[in-house]
């Protein structure tokens, strides 16, 4: 089954759907969490990291209150989620450490790009998929946030010089972890 088919079928079940919108709050909601544990731990305070910050926290609200609409229940969020971003961490920092380019800047960078990347493949066609099922609900300002947030990283990306590969072995990493993720639905 491909990407939009599973998502198809995802959002044409209210209480799927409304799961599968508490497990995306989660992944948001995991993503400010591992941030502002970075802004505290290496005081990071650019305005562009603050504003990145206040983007998550709205965007796990935003995903929240869509699946209240759809459930009331709250429901158990899997291991596929709950370990999503510290899974891809762990191997970002593994494969920065064993090219002798760790630091907490490439980690974030690196690991903000290839989630942004996700988003960008993710939230469109979920946005798309709404809009043929013509349903009420929208990411789009998601969508746009996710955008600007996947520009500061490239931005960054330019003047770091990073190795192509590190991105490209993210990216398959996180290709399973996002795999991994749907099959809970």
């Amino acid at each position: 089954m491909s990407f939009e088919q599973h998502i198809d079928q995802i959002t044409s079940d209210r209480h799927l759907h409304g799961r599968f919108l508490q497990h995306l709050s989660a992944l948001e909601k995991s993503g400010h969490q591992k941030l502002l544990r970075l802004k505290h731990r290496y005081a990071m305070s650019d305005e562009n990291f603050l504003s990145h910050l206040a983007d998550e926290a709205r965007h796990a609200a935003h995903l929240k209150k869509l699946s209240q609409t759809l459930i009331e229940a709250r429901e158990q969020i899997g291991l596929a989620t709950k370990n999503y971003l510290t899974k891809l961490e762990v191997f970002i920092l593994r494969e920065l450490r064993r090219r002798n380019l760790e630091s907490n800047e490439n980690c974030y960078v690196v690991l903000t790009y290839v989630i942004e990347q996700r988003a960008q493949k993710f939230y469109p066609t979920y946005e798309n998929i709404l809009a043929q099922k013509q349903s009420n609900l929208s990411v789009g300002k998601i969508i746009e946030d996710e955008s600007e947030h996947l520009a500061m990283m490239e931005s960054k990306m330019s003047s770091m010089h990073l190795p192509t590969s590190i991105l490209t072995d993210a990216a398959c990493f996180e290709e399973d972890l996002f795999r991994q993720f749907l099959a809970q639905f």
